[in-house]
This record gives C-alpha cells, sequence and structure tokens, in this order.
C-alpha cells in the first residue's frame, strides 16, 4: 500500500494492512534463528464479531512484592537468630539449606502472566487505540488502578498516566468485543503525540507499517510495550529493498 492518505489519521483499509503487515513481519523476524529473542511473545489478528485488530502479547514482569511476602520478610527478619556452635551449627545449617529449597514452589510456565493489547482502531478519533489487561489463569491481577500502576506502568511514566496527561490518560472500561474489564489508553492525546514525533516534511511518506510502529513506540511505552529493534530494524531493511526496486 502507498503512503497514507490523511496523516496522522488512519482509515479502515489502512489500519488492516498495518495490522496484517505487522503480523506477517513478526513471524518474518521470529521464525530467523539468528534473531536475538523478541520481547513479545506473540502477534495476532483477531477476528471477533466487529472490524479485525491485532493482539501483542508479552510476558508480565513483576517489579514489586506482595504484601503477603512483604510481610513474611519483615517477621523473619525480627526474630531472633538462634545459637549453634562447632559441628551441630554445619549440620544445622546444611539441614536448613535442604529445607528451604524443598520448600521453594516449583516453577510452572503455566502459571506465568501475560500482558495482553489489543489495538483497535477507534471510529471516533480515526486513530489506533490501545485496550489492555493481565491475562493470569492464577486470577491474581485483577483490572485495578493498584495492579496497573504496580505491574504494568513503567515508574517514570506513571504521573502523566495518572490523569489525562501528555499522553493521555488511563482508564478501566469494557472492552468492546469482549465486554470485559480491561484498560484503556484514551486517544485524545495521540494526534498531538505522532505529529510531534515526525517532521511536517516526512508525513507524506508515511506508509501504514510504519505509522503502526511509530504509534506504538509513542504511546506504548507509557503501558509498557515498545517495539522490538528487531522489528523495527527489519523494517527498515524492507523499505530500503523496496526503494531499490524501484
Amino acid at each position: 500500500m502507498s503512503n497514507l492518505t490523511n496523516f496522522p489519521y488512519l482509515n479502515a483499509s489502512e489500519f488492516s494492512f498495518a495490522i496484517s503487515s505487522l503480523c506477517r513481519l513478526f513471524h518474518q523476524v521470529q521464525s530467523l534463528s539468528s534473531s536475538p529473542r523478541l520481547a513479545w511473545t506473540s502477534v495476532e489478528i483477531i477476528l471477533d464479531s466487529g472490524a479485525p485488530h491485532l493482539r501483542i502479547t508479552k510476558p508480565l514482569h513483576i517489579r514489586t512484592l506482595s504484601s503477603s511476602t512483604s510481610s513474611i520478610d519483615i517477621e523473619a527478619e525480627d526474630e531472633k537468630p538462634q545459637q549453634y556452635s562447632g559441628q551441630d551449627k554445619d549440620d544445622v545449617t546444611v539441614s536448613e539449606e535442604d529445607d528451604d529449597l524443598e520448600a521453594l514452589p516449583k516453577h510452572n510456565k503455566d502459571l506465568d502472566a501475560m500482558v495482553i493489547y489489543d489495538i483497535i482502531l477507534s471510529s471516533t478519533y480515526s486513530v489506533p487505540v490501545f485496550y489492555f489487561a493481565i491475562k493470569d489463569i492464577a486470577y491474581r491481577y485483577p483490572p485495578t488502578m493498584r495492579v496497573l500502576y504496580e505491574c504494568i506502568i513503567p515508574p517514570r511514566y506513571v504521573e502523566q498516566t495518572e490523569a489525562v496527561g501528555v499522553l493521555g490518560g488511563v482508564t478501566v472500561t469494557d472492552h468492546p468485543t469482549a465486554n470485559t474489564p480491561v484498560y484503556f489508553l484514551h486517544p485524545c492525546k495521540t494526534v498531538e503525540v505522532l505529529r510531534a514525533s515526525t517532521s511536517s516534511s516526512s508525513d507524506g511518506e508515511s506508509d501504514p507499517l510504519s505509522y503502526l510502529l511509530l504509534w506504538i513506540s509513542t504511546m506504548g511505552k507509557s503501558i509498557g510495550v515498545d517495539v522490538p529493534l528487531a522489528l523495527m530494524l527489519a523494517m527498515r531493511k524492507e523499505k530500503q529493498e523496496s526503494n531499490q526496486r524501484t
């Protein structure tokens, strides 16, 4: 597809082309044995009752300890250590270490929580919009504002997302197709941010895939998702090869 007709806005056909191109590019890069491990686990197009949209899945990286873990640690520090001497001390130390290792829960990758980012075209604003939530089969991370700021929002973006700041505010709403509670990054600032991120001379040169990657890299950082470098490099290589053919 050629350049956008009305940057920084997208129409339905441009959005469809953009998400299809990104999905193809992701699987292309992921299949290369020489490619570094991508921060995204998967990229797929979702065909619900409404228009198709893009879904990016990535692991949830926990930054804070739970309240129960913190209280256990504090209680352990307050306990007075027992005194041992000689061989008895060595025997007890080894025994305690063995007990600790046996007590540690074995890691089950099936219990790893993931963050799901759905990218849907807004019919009102004519720009992509993020709807996102944590997928966790153990139901440890409900869609609350506390979970949002403790587990998803990078600390440096907290002030910008607590209110309608530079990048727009984050609220909890119903997913437009799944009807489940999710987080929603309001698109009221998207046009302004995209215009500020590009020079006026390059506006007309933006194709749908470049637009989508620019949008993710500028809007997504505030909610914990960014474009992997390998994808950016692959896109630039494709554009260079395309320009050489023409």
